[in-house]
């Protein structure tokens, strides 16, 4: 049996945007939002914001059919106060979490083992991010 064009192409948009299979090959790009982290995802990688912190992932965020991933990135701790000449503390992690629909939990953990924390973040949502502040006089 030959599907219409139309279909085929109404299929492949409805997969694109969040509207196939349960879970895409991929994490689906886009800005999603949550407390104390702003996970911004593009078609190759992605980058997080976090209260005193920022992290990134240098490619895609491959699903398994469960919806779950693990992948290799950066987390880089941010220091509050005025500009230094100190070099960042930009440490290899791992990002482990899962996605359901708009919502994506994940775990950060350092290569030392360290857990740095869990979160979650829903697409669309805005981020509720407080920057890192001058501690002391």
């Amino acid at each position: 049996m030959r599907r219409a064009p139309g279909v085929a192409a109404a299929a492949m948009l409805a997969a694109a945007c969040g509207g196939g299979t349960p879970h895409d090959s991929v994490l689906a790009p886009g800005e999603y939002g949550g407390d104390h982290v702003s996970f911004q995802v593009s078609a190759s990688a992605a980058r997080l914001e976090f209260d005193c912190a920022h992290g990134e992932i240098a490619s895609v965020i491959p699903l398994d059919s469960e919806g779950r991933f693990s992948v290799d990135g950066t987390f880089t701790q941010e220091r509050g106060g005025p500009a230094t000449t100190l070099p960042e503390d930009v440490r290899p992690a791992r990002y482990t979490g899962s996605s359901e629909g708009r919502i994506v939990t994940f775990t950060i953990r350092l290569s030392d083992g360290q857990t740095v924390g869990a979160f979650t973040v829903e697409r669309g949502s805005p981020p509720r991010i407080v920057r890192c502040l001058l501690v002391g006089p």
